[in-house]
């Protein structure tokens, strides 16, 4: 929770994360170490495809992404099948498979698991 108690956020390096990036600006070389303290904040896409034409996604598993799982734009002819994907209550943007302006579209046998948070 952020000082006023407004914003959740999952852990207090993804809340300081925003900082940390603008701290590097003034660093002329970066390296992939220097964005693991702010990994937290940073909210990837775990599979992103631009453009691409006959694509074909089978049988992987992916867990726990805080964004897209898989989020293909404009391609064309793209079959999803036997792909599971499990996040839980923590993921804020957890959507599985989102399709953006893309044609000849096959999605099938795919799970989506969302583990509910329970307050006793």
């Amino acid at each position: 929770m952020n000082r006023d108690g407004q914003i959740w956020w999952p852990t207090e390096a993804a809340m300081k994360g925003e900082k940390y990036l603008k701290s590097l600006k003034n660093k002329s070389v970066l390296t992939a170490d220097d964005f693991l303290p702010a990994r937290d904040f940073l909210r990837p896409k775990m599979a992103l495809f631009v453009d691409y034409n006959k694509v074909l996604i089978d049988g992987p598993t992916f867990k726990n992404l805080p964004n897209f799982v898989m989020n293909p734009q404009h391609c064309t002819n793209l079959v999803i099948r036997n792909v599971q994907i499990n996040n839980g209550y923590r993921a804020q943007n957890g959507d599985g498979i989102d399709i953006s302006s893309c044609k000849n579209v096959m999605i099938y046998k795919c799970t989506e698991l969302q583990a509910m948070m329970v307050f006793v």
